[in-house]
């Protein structure tokens, strides 16, 4: 009886370690955007910049997926891509950023 308390009790930490860490990357995602050095920090040519892109955003897709109880496909891509709209109008009005 105490191992599927204990299952649960760990798929339940598992789900919020998963957002947590989402979260956690879209916080950064934002709050490291905003910096002027983070242009030079990195500084990557064209293609290898999208795989940037396709790298952190499919991080941040699995990390929700796992999180979501169900998995819910269409919530997570929803939310990626709100994620990645967000993004992409803060990127907008920063005057260093392409």
């Amino acid at each position: 009886m105490s191992h599927d308390v204990y299952g649960k009790f760990g798929k339940f930490i598992f789900r919020w370690a998963c957002f947590a860490g989402a979260l956690l990357i879209i916080f950064n995602l934002f709050w490291l955007g905003a910096k002027p050095e983070v242009v030079t920090l990195f500084p990557l040519d064209p293609p290898l910049d999208k795989v940037v892109h396709l790298l952190v955003f499919g991080l941040i897709a699995a990390l929700l997926w796992f999180s979501a109880p169900g998995g819910l496909p269409y919530l997570v891509f929803a939310m990626v891509i709100a994620v990645a709209a967000a993004d992409e109008i803060h990127q907008r009005d920063l005057p260093f950023r392409t």
